[in-house]
């Protein structure tokens, strides 16, 4: 049977075209071209990609030990606002967990490190600045896992962040015949001292969940200035002698889409306040600035150098303590100097 000029050029061509040059021609013999120069090894890398695990933050927990050695030193990481020991120190790209750098530390590897920590979250009511500090301070005077507390260490090394510094402050000043004895580094980062602006831009918010904490973190807010007032009365009457500190500042926005060239959650003016000069972390917000990614990171050797300067100017004279716990202090230990300052209960 003769065919037609169209038939005979589909049968010729096995079926795999209609017409010599037409465009599902050119499509096809493009997929063969390409599949020529496959590499099987792209896919088993492309499948690597979307199944390499994410890394996951340690298991920790508030006001307890990540480490603890027979040393008269002790480092305590306190958290900041909307936050925990467990989330605060953890860099999700890395895996890097800041507490952990600092234990695997070869300078700092004679100190112990315990996690420091309070309740804050957007249903904390009117749980305050003040119910933070004794919880806190109730963490420092309890033994945790068989060992000491850490107010039975010589030299205390508080690296704070954010709310964190407040907490802090508001502890060694209202119980500081708690710490009068003992030398302290007060590492304060990113922490807004007489507060944030953004507090007062999201006061509509605040008042929706009647949060405390927020109100109290206002900018110029009757409880930081008050707070700043006492803090800077007890240093400048050296109250606690051996107390030295540091402050590191956050230098942009946090990364999120569509929030472009604005200023940062806490700016110099509110995070530099108490300690003379102090450092812009570069490329930092407020949220990286204490995850950094590894031991070289510039917040990790800054901490290393504001410890070996701590160490040279209060080097330890105690020896250890005692490996038994103690019993903790009766509830009276706890009752503030300052129950009776301005903006607290």
């Amino acid at each position: 049977m003769k065919l037609a000029p169209r038939q005979a050029r589909y049968a010729v061509t096995g079926g795999t075209s209609v017409f010599k040059n037409s465009r599902a021609t050119v499509r096809w013999s493009r997929y063969v071209a390409a599949s020529k120069q496959y590499n099987p090894n792209w896919g088993v890398k492309l499948m690597s990609i979307f199944s390499r695990a994410k890394p996951t933050p340690p298991d920790a927990a508030n006001n307890s030990w990540v480490v603890y050695r027979p040393s008269g030193t002790a480092f305590v990481f306190v958290h900041g606002v909307q936050s925990s020991a467990k989330e605060c120190w953890f860099n999700p790209k890395t895996g890097a967990f800041w507490p952990n750098l600092v234990r695997d530390d070869g300078v700092l590897a004679q100190a112990s490190i315990f996690l420091g920590g309070y309740y804050t979250q957007v249903d904390a009511g009117e749980y305050g600045m003040r119910d933070c500090a004794k919880e806190l301070l109730e963490g420092l005077d309890r033994g945790a896992s068989g060992h000491p507390a850490v107010l039975d260490h010589e030299r205390l090394v508080f690296v704070c962040h954010s709310l964190g510094g407040i907490v802090t402050r508001y502890m060694l000043e209202c119980w500081r015949e708690m710490f009068q004895t003992k030398s302290i580094l007060l590492v304060l980062i990113a922490s807004p001292s007489i507060g944030s602006r953004w507090a007062n831009s999201l006061e509509s918010v605040i008042e929706l969940f009647r949060n405390r904490t927020g109100r109290e973190l206002r900018w110029n807010s009757d409880s930081l200035n008050d707070l700043d007032r006492r803090f800077k009365d007890m240093r400048d009457r050296q109250l606690i002698p051996r107390l030295a500190g540091c402050e590191w500042c956050e230098q942009n926005f946090p990364k999120l889409p569509g929030f472009i060239g604005l200023r940062p959650i806490v700016e110099v003016d509110s995070a530099a306040h108490y300690f003379g000069d102090h450092h812009l972390i570069p490329g930092s917000d407020h949220i990286s600035i204490v995850k950094p990614a590894d031991a070289e990171e510039r917040v990790h050797l800054l901490l290393r150098d504001a410890y070996g300067r701590f160490d040279q100017a209060y080097p330890a004279a105690l020896p250890p303590p005692l490996s038994n716990p103690r019993v903790p202090e009766p509830p009276w230990r706890f009752r503030p100097i300052c129950s009776n300052a301005k903006g607290w209960p």
